[in-house]
């Protein structure tokens, strides 16, 4: 459920609304919370923990507010960076 209200709130922002974008992040960090994923001191790349965090970064950027979206990409990489996951060969 998380993933869709994650999904949606681009969509919501590219509509220019914003406020109902940021509340669908908003109920997707609660549902997180609920189900204590988040917050937490590592998350895995690709959990729904790090898509949630990675949109609010990208709605702080396209709102206009890149000093917060860089603490939010920084703060992310760090607790990936816990995470210590495995790397892929391609």
């Amino acid at each position: 459920m998380a993933r869709l209200l994650i999904g949606s709130s681009y969509s919501l922002r590219q509509l220019g609304r914003e406020v109902e974008s940021h509340k669908r992040l908003d109920t997707a960090f609660d549902l997180l919370r609920e189900l204590k994923d988040y917050p937490a001191s590592q998350i895995d790349p690709g959990s729904e923990a790090a898509q949630a965090v990675c949109a609010l970064a990208d709605h702080e950027a396209a709102t206009g507010n890149a000093s917060r979206a860089l603490q939010d990409y920084r703060g992310l990489l760090d607790q990936v960076a816990i995470a210590k996951p495995e790397r892929k060969q391609i």
